[in-house]
């Protein structure tokens, strides 16, 4: 059974954990992160886990933007266009691909 000091451990690794996103991004309270630093300081575990999330972070910020396709301008804004002309607001819409959207 664990004892309360690793139980304790245990709980602030879990939050630890689940705030590296925030931490990463520089979103948590002063307060928090300050909390984070010092567990990551004393918890090898966790200082791993940061360092690992740290270079998966580094990785995808790296990755080159992810375009959409030319055309998805263009259709957008016939679909826009179709939907101002509308006129029987309680029929569905339907866009140049044959995708429906209900009005409501």
């Amino acid at each position: 059974m664990n004892s309360p000091q690793e139980k304790k451990l245990t709980v602030c690794c879990a939050w630890v954990i689940a705030s590296l996103d925030k931490y990463a991004s520089d979103e948590l309270l002063p307060s928090d992160r300050v909390a984070v630093e010092q567990h990551l300081c004393h918890c090898p575990s966790c200082a791993d886990e940061a360092e690992a999330y740290g270079e998966i972070v580094r990785s995808a910020e790296s990755l080159p933007p992810i375009l959409p396709p030319p055309d998805v301008e263009r259709r957008l804004r016939n679909f826009l266009a179709e939907a101002l002309r509308a006129t029987d607001r309680s029929s569905p819409l339907s866009s140049a691909d044959g995708t429906t959207f209900p009005l409501k």
